[in-house]
């Protein structure tokens, strides 16, 4: 019995703390209130969870939400320069903004389409610049195993 409520209690600590080693792309609860000044609005820096927003008193009819730039549009102009309190989870991560590797000025433009910029063939750099050294023969890097 004593075996048995052992292998439970390991089985149940391996599982929390799997939970733990994981990392968590979802950021807390925020609530937010905003007066409704324009029928479009910017809730938030980062992208919302979908299915994660809501308006306390407002039905989802008067509003549409675009979770990844988080930017609420209104629907019903009976909501302007009323405060809207806005409940919602939001990633750690703004999926709205540009991903480059390099700047946009790497890059030329032919008709619409992005070519990369080639790079400029440069003369092969000399090692052994010393007329008074000689080079012969080659380096090589081995294992051996066992004596010698």
């Amino acid at each position: 019995m004593k075996i048995r409520l052992l292998k439970v209690l390991m089985l149940v600590t391996a599982l929390l703390s799997t939970h733990k080693a994981f990392p968590q792309f979802v950021g807390e609860p925020r609530v937010r209130s905003c007066v409704a000044d324009a029928f479009i609005l910017k809730l938030d820096t980062l992208s919302i969870v979908p299915n994660s927003f809501s308006i306390a008193g407002v039905d989802t009819s008067q509003y549409r939400l675009d979770p990844i730039a988080a930017k609420l549009y209104l629907r019903d102009s009976t909501l302007l320069g009323r405060m809207l309190v806005c409940q919602y989870t939001v990633y750690r991560l703004d999926f709205s903004a540009p991903l480059r590797h390099r700047p946009l000025s790497q890059v030329e433009s032919s008709g619409g389409r992005l070519i990369p910029v080639s790079a400029s063939p440069q003369t092969p750099i000399e090692l052994y610049d010393d007329a008074q050294l000689s080079t012969s023969g080659h380096v090589s890097r081995g294992i051996t195993i066992g004596t010698n």
